[in-house]
């Protein structure tokens, strides 16, 4: 089976790479087989996407994979791989936190226009699935500080009269 059947998938085009040219890939991925393996991973999230790499952690994912690919497999026939199934979810993630990114850049733009698009049900769902995976940082040091100057007679400090949008 070609590593690419999955990889080289486009969720936006809705079209297979061309690097991709073997017999086994005649078979693409299915709009279903994305939302089942979702639906799947539900349950596992949790262990799936802890962050330990200890050897109990490990074990439990490695149980959890394990069930996931039993259960996809139950359903498409042994269609795809565990390792196929951990690089399409690790491919669904980052294509959300794309997406996510994207979005956050665009309504912050200015200059008028339409709003930009929201993120796909299938992103919010991922974001809803692993929301710590999305936060994004807060920087306490931020620049947009301005400090008002005192009057000359007020025995204020500048920093008690700074003002931060």
């Amino acid at each position: 089976m070609c590593s690419n059947q999955w990889m080289g998938w486009d969720a936006k085009s809705a079209q297979h790479s061309t690097a991709c040219t073997s017999q086994s890939c005649t078979k693409l991925v299915r709009g279903g087989e994305r939302e089942y393996l979702r639906d799947s991973l539900r349950d596992h999230v949790k262990v799936i996407e802890d962050k330990k790499t200890d050897a109990g952690i490990n074990r439990k994912k490695s149980v959890a994979w394990t069930s996931i690919s039993k259960t996809f497999d139950t359903k498409y026939k042994g269609m795809r791989s565990e390792k196929q199934l951990k690089e399409q979810w690790k491919q669904m993630k980052l294509g959300a936190k794309k997406a996510y990114a994207e979005f956050r850049k665009e309504r912050v733009q200015t200059g008028g226009g339409p709003p930009p698009k929201p993120p796909s049900s299938i992103d919010e769902e991922i974001h809803q699935l692993i929301p710590t995976e999305f936060n994004q940082y807060e920087n306490p040091f931020d620049d947009d500080c301005q400090e008002e100057q005192p009057a000359e007679n007020d025995v204020e400090t500048l920093d008690e009269t700074a003002t931060c949008r």
